[in-house]
């Protein structure tokens, strides 16, 4: 078949070697491209995702910032459920990682320590918890 090199394709093309089928550079894509090897899909950047994004590799889904959760959140990373401060327990509580159960302070001990409450003469240093905090019970 008529070629103008030995080894050429026998369709008409512009280089020894490249694709029969017309396009801008040789080894590029058939399908029309704006840079070789990119997507035939419309996208801003080569290699970027096809769906509309602001950013190349972020997600397709609406959010804030790029990586940040679709679930609306006050900050980035911040668990999706309503609180106060980021990181804190998804718990009701009045101060971040303080305990979720009512205490008048935190860390406070459950027995009442009768070293520091009860006279020198006491037998025992730990007494049982008793109805109010603060009270000791000496021995009689």
């Amino acid at each position: 078949i008529a070629s103008s090199s030995p080894g050429s394709s026998p369709f008409a093309s512009a280089l020894p070697g490249s694709s029969p089928i017309a396009s801008s550079s040789p080894g590029s894509s058939p399908i029309a491209s704006s840079s070789p090897g990119s997507s035939p899909f419309a996208s801003a950047l080569p290699g970027s995702s096809p769906f509309a994004s602001a950013l190349p590799g972020s997600s397709p889904f609406a959010s804030a910032s790029p990586g940040s959760s679709p679930i609306a959140s006050s900050s980035p990373g911040s668990s999706p459920i309503a609180s106060s401060s980021p990181g804190s327990s998804p718990i009701a509580s009045s101060s971040p990682r303080s305990s979720p159960f009512a205490s008048t302070s935190p860390l406070l001990p459950v027995f009442a320590i009768t070293d520091v409450l009860a006279p020198a003469n006491s037998a025992d240093s730990w007494s049982a918890p008793v109805s109010s905090f603060g009270s000791s019970s000496a021995p009689a």
